[in-house]
């Protein structure tokens, strides 16, 4: 875990000049809750099997003993659990009952996991990345309200975070994963933690290890384009070259080549599930069913291909739903100061980036979870909380619990989280005539 510093800390300004921010009292208690909070969660998952994190110990593993054809291995339709190819490997891990989903992450990983399944076993594996990530969930927490510039105490920030995050579906679905995205999610807040520090070297470099990981956060790099920070740009660019050559030189092409097979067998087949949140995905089957595709509607999990001309159409729709919506967002706040602009545009590609893609997995949104509540730093609190409202409302476990005992079509619970993220962001606006309006957060 990264301890959030105790010292005063420098903010860029919208002339370009630079602001001391003193540290915010309750520093102490704020380790106290997140440490907690932290264990809590350890001892919760300790001993468990993830079937998210489970692939990539699977993909070691099968690097390690020169079966690397295998680690791309997919079931019919990509999505659905393990591959009848990794059967025997499930069986000499110990996986028992357990299973796991595909391996979707660039080859890299599963060279450098494969040292590590030949020294520890699977669960002693998933109990030390559980450790991990979990502290890194509670290193972000603080960062977030770092790149906020929150007046609260940071005891308050850590406190509102942790109620959101236990209160909503994204961690729910993210620890007993044992999700990457978590480290990802940590690298991305730690690269924008720098750049708000004036440390563009470090932000490109965080942000080049997050793409390295899963390839979307490179995206993030245009809020890099908006600052004009084009040395962050470039160091962005250096590391992520370091990391391609690594790849390619430690497992090849043909590797790589499977990695981008998969992923195209991946984006070919839609995902209905209450756990993607996709407007994609929505967008997908709704135009399906209006051209007569018979789709199962029931809540349980659907694995579908839409006739060719429709899955394109959809994506260049959300496509273009994705980059009118940042345009938007940007051109909005182009005259809000560094700060703010900073964070409308993280919060605002963490949602967007996902909502409108092919994927919305619920672990994605851990992200902009925690950044929910930095609004308060740039609106009054009763606006912020009107603000942050529909997205938490949709994303809240009660939400969930009425969904499931009502058996509700797996589109209507989708169709409500997507509205209710795309409530909050059509509502973050900005009120220059209100600048000496203090947030009182």
């Amino acid at each position: 875990m990264t301890a959030p510093q105790s010292s005063t800390s420098t903010v860029n300004r919208n002339d370009g000049s630079t602001e001391t921010v003193a540290p915010a009292p309750g520093f102490a208690l704020s380790l106290v809750l997140l440490g907690l909070w932290s264990l809590y969660h350890i001892v919760r998952q300790w001993g468990h099997w993830p079937d998210d994190l489970a692939a990539l110990y699977i993909a070691g593993k099968l690097w390690a003993t020169g079966q690397t054809t295998l680690i791309y291995a997919a079931p019919d339709g990509f999505f659905g659990g393990a591959p009848l190819a990794w059967d025997n490997i499930l069986n000499d891990i110990g996986a028992g009952q357990q299973t796991a989903f595909a391996y979707i992450y660039p080859p890299l990983w599963a060279a450098i996991a494969a040292p590590l399944t030949r020294l520890v076993s699977a669960q002693a594996f998933f109990n030390a990345a559980i450790v991990a990530q979990v502290l890194m969930l509670a290193a972000s927490i603080h960062l977030t309200g770092r790149i906020a510039v929150t007046r609260a105490p940071v005891w308050l920030w850590a406190l509102v975070c942790i109620c959101l995050l236990e209160l909503t579906m994204p961690l729910r679905s993210a620890l007993p994963l044992n999700q990457p995205s978590i480290t990802v999610g940590f690298l991305i807040v730690l690269a924008f933690h720098h750049l708000a520090r004036g440390s563009s070297g470090r932000a490109g470099f965080f942000l080049a290890m997050a793409a390295a990981i899963k390839l979307t956060p490179l995206v993030f790099v245009v809020l890099f384009v908006a600052e004009r920070n084009w040395r962050a740009v470039g160091w962005f660019a250096i590391c992520g070259a370091g990391f391609a050559a690594a790849s390619l030189l430690l497992c090849g092409t043909g590797m790589h080549y499977a990695f981008l097979a998969a992923l195209d067998l991946a984006s070919q087949n839609t995902l209905l599930s209450a756990m993607n949140v996709s407007a994609r995905a929505l967008s997908e089957a709704l135009l399906s069913l209006a051209a007569g595709v018979d789709l199962d509607l029931s809540p349980e999990n659907t694995v579908f291909r839409a006739p060719g001309i429709l899955h394109a159409l959809t994506g260049l729709v959300n496509i273009a739903a994705f980059a009118g919506l940042s345009l938007w967002i940007h051109w909005r706040w182009r005259l809000g100061s560094v700060a703010q602009r900073r964070l409308v545009g993280l919060l605002g590609l963490s949602v967007g980036l996902f909502l409108f893609g092919p994927i919305g997995w619920q672990h994605y949104f851990v992200l902009p979870i925690m950044l929910l509540p930095g609004l308060a730093s740039i609106f009054p609190l009763p606006k912020a909380i009107a603000i942050i409202l529909p997205a938490t409302l949709v994303e809240s476990v009660f939400l969930m619990a009425v969904a499931q005992d009502g058996s509700w079509p797996k589109l209507a619970y989708v169709g409500i989280v997507v509205i209710g993220w795309l409530g909050t962001l059509l509502l973050i606006r900005p009120e220059y005539s209100k600048s000496n309006t203090k947030p009182r957060f």
